[in-house]
């Protein structure tokens, strides 16, 4: 029987658990992450998404989120992208009130996007969001809640503050 080769692209890192020991389900943790970054709509994906996709299926594997981070972050082919800081011109408070999750993210590194292409990416989600708003707001109106088009109109402000800071940023 012919030994299988370790992967010559990550570093193996311990993990407690699985069948077949620590390099085997570092193997298939690894299979799971690259089939799941490469089969994503969007390059960019949330930590938090791949670990419920590495959980997912007859082969599935229970991982963390920080126990699945630590692993993208020792991965060569793997950029990990943390959310913004508190302190950055657009703080993540800003983004989730958007309706945007900012936390930590993976990206393949053949699959990272260029500068105009990431302004392009977050201008798309931006926009989107404010469609979803507007029509949300244009049911409320129809239903004469007030209360809900006050609320709606102030996240459609926000999300309008918050393209407008991100072009600033981005230029």
């Amino acid at each position: 029987m012919a030994r299988q080769e370790r992967s010559p692209h990550i570093n193996i890192i311990p993990f407690p658990g699985g069948n077949g020991g620590p390099e085997a389900r570092l193997e298939a943790v690894e299979e799971k992450v690259h089939q799941g970054l490469r089969q994503a709509s969007s390059p960019l994906v949330p930590v938090r998404v791949l670990a419920e996709y590495c959980g997912r299926g007859e082969a599935g594997i229970e991982i963390g989120t920080a126990e699945l981070l630590q692993f993208l972050r020792s991965h060569d082919q793997v950029q990990v992208i943390e959310g913004p800081a508190e302190t950055e011109p657009v703080p993540p408070g800003m983004f989730e009130e958007a309706g945007i999750e900012m936390g930590p993210r993976a990206i393949l590194k053949e699959r990272m996007p260029n500068m105009q292409e990431l302004a392009r990416l977050m201008g798309d989600q931006l926009n989107a969001m404010a469609r979803t708003l507007e029509k949300a707001l244009n049911e409320a109106a129809e239903q004469g809640d007030d209360g809900a088009c006050e609320r709606l109109r102030d996240a459609l402000q926000r999300t309008h503050t918050l393209r407008a800071k991100m072009e600033r940023f981005l230029s």
